[in-house]
């Protein structure tokens, strides 16, 4: 996994309002529990989807509890439960 940047949640949402100005992208957030490269954190790393495709952003959101990250993460997203099949350390997707 390439190295990412800390961000804070005023970044996080200008990541998402960017996004949404685009118009034809999506901006996923997966949040993860305590991942290799943080495992004693919760991670949140965005993905842009658009035409079709995916790419991760070389930033991310971390806090120590899920709670702290989800009130982190940008304002108006909904989540998706994790699905069969995800990585262990996934535990959910906002969008």
């Amino acid at each position: 996994m390439q190295p990412t940047v800390a961000i804070d949640p005023e970044e996080a949402q200008r990541v998402q309002n960017e996004a949404i100005a685009m118009g034809d992208c999506l901006v996923l957030w997966t949040v993860y529990e305590r991942p290799r490269d943080f495992p004693d954190r919760y991670v949140a790393r965005p993905h842009v989807v658009s035409g079709g495709y995916s790419r991760p952003l070389p930033v991310h959101l971390e806090a120590l509890t899920l709670d702290a990250l989800r009130a982190m993460l940008p304002a108006g997203l909904g989540c998706l439960e994790r699905m069969f099949g995800d990585d262990p350390p996934i535990i959910e997707t906002w969008l």
